[in-house]
């Protein structure tokens, strides 16, 4: 029974019955729950079209015997993204980089290219990462190298220059086996050489000489396991259900005698309790401990912001080694204090967010904002050295050295503007032994979750 309305083209654009099923699950428009079933008209007992049939001719698709032919796939790359990124990193300052994304039709091969657009390569940031999807195991293979130039000088008539450099060149292997789900292992094999170098840079007529004195350099080769586990729910731009959570190790072996010889073990445990109407309660425990030879450092505090009150974003680090800047593990966030405000062999960090809807109640939708969610935080955390836990409860253990505790509290707002998850944090710094309170101040980040 047709009904008179023509389904199959433009015009008739309708079909015989439409159902909408609209169930109120929440206070909010957001937490409504829609369903639309469509009842066509269509039998499909009848001869709709002719036209519409197509037919193949069996020569191409069956052999002699009838029996249907099979096509060896054959890997084709295409490029899937082509862009150019400027970034601002905590660390290393701002960079423009060239990124390339290719795949085979299948997904079961990958490769990102990106490169900086510099001619030097010993200057220059540049990545080659290949990945092997097809099997149960995902691969990787990464190719990296990265430059960082610092304490320029320049002579007065302008002919000569002096800086430092720091670089990393490096393969990476990586491996992960999923056993469920939510539970997958991931090993991983790191081999770099990292160097500090001093250059001298002379004009002379129309030429440029450049003079390089290597001042430090080693070998280091990493291996690591990782455990993890993560049934997690998301809303928007944090989760608001379920466990994420990982057990890492990873050491450095002394393969020649300028090797790096250390040990790190790191656990991360984060919790999300969802309570009523997209209002959620979210908790986060840290703890790290590295041993061995070269014992590297957590380096604790701040946030990795874009804008902020503060003038410093890293706390002042002149004798900062090749070695601590690259394998040094920096813990986020303490929001109202710098990064690397604390500095130490062993860790603990804990971060309590409240997560809520801001203004949904009274606008659903914000144009260039989408929704507005908001959130009440406490952060705090502490690192040492084996010499002495620095106690809670003891007031020395609130300076201002290298270990010790932080703590600190505050709000802010999280919304997505162009296309983007960003963080507004206003915080507050507390010493719960004297009872001060610092100077409120803000930071502007773009991230997710922690």
């Amino acid at each position: 029974m047709r009904l008179g309305i023509v389904e199959n083209s433009k015009k008739g654009h309708d079909y015989a019955a439409r159902v909408f099923v609209v169930k109120k699950t929440g206070a909010t428009p957001l937490s409504n729950r829609a369903m639309n079933y469509v009842f066509s008209s269509l039998d499909v007992s009848e001869n709709i079209s002719d036209s519409a049939k197509v037919e193949l001719d069996e020569e191409l698709t069956q052999d002699e015997s009838g029996n249907y032919k099979s096509n060896t796939y054959r890997t084709r790359f295409t490029l899937d993204n082509a862009q150019a990124i400027y970034s601002i990193d905590s660390r290393f300052g701002s960079q423009g980089m060239a990124y390339f994304v290719f795949s085979d039709i299948l997904g079961d091969h990958q490769i990102y290219m990106a490169s900086e657009m510099e001619v030097s390569l010993k200057n220059s940031d540049y990545y080659l990462q290949y990945r092997y999807l097809k099997k149960k195991v995902d691969w990787n293979f990464v190719f990296y190298h990265n430059a960082i130039k610092y304490n320029y000088s320049y002579s007065p008539s302008g002919e000569t220059q002096n800086y430092s450099r720091y670089r990393i060149l490096g393969t990476y292997l990586s491996a992960m086996r999923p056993f469920s789900r939510f539970m997958r292992l991931e090993g991983s094999l790191d081999l770099n050489y990292t160097e500090e170098a001093s250059i001298l840079e002379e004009v002379s007529g129309y030429n440029l000489d450049i003079t390089e004195t290597v001042m430090s350099s080693f070998t280091t080769l990493i291996p690591g396991i990782k455990y993890v586990w993560d049934n997690t729910i998301w809303s928007q731009t944090y989760p608001i259900d379920g466990i994420r959570s990982y057990l890492r190790y990873r050491m450095s072996p002394e393969i020649n005698h300028r090797s790096l010889v250390f040990h790190r073990l790191t656990a991360d445990v984060r919790k999300y309790v969802p309570i009523t109407n997209g209002i959620s309660f979210a908790t986060r425990i840290f703890a790290g401990t590295n041993w061995g030879r070269d014992t590297q450092n957590f380096r604790l505090g701040g946030v990795p912001w874009l804008f902020s009150k503060d003038a410093d974003r890293v706390r002042s680090s002149d004798s900062l080694s090749i070695g601590e800047l690259y394998f040094s593990e920096y813990l986020m966030p303490v929001r109202g204090s710098m990064i690397s405000e604390r500095i130490g062999e062993n860790t603990l960090l804990f971060n309590i967010e409240l997560r809520l809807p801001f203004l949904l109640y009274y606008f659903p939708t914000i144009r260039y904002f989408g929704q507005i969610n908001g959130v009440l935080f406490v952060d705090a955390g502490v690192a040492w050295n084996d010499d002495e836990y620095p106690e809670f409860w003891n007031e020395d253990s609130w300076g201002s050295g290298d270990t010790g505790w932080l703590m600190s509290y505050g709000l802010g707002p999280r919304f997505i503007f162009l296309g983007m998850p960003w963080q507004l944090d206003y915080a507050w710094k507390y010493n719960p032994h004297k009872g001060t309170i610092s100077e409120r101040k803000w930071y502007l980040s773009i991230g997710l979750d922690y």
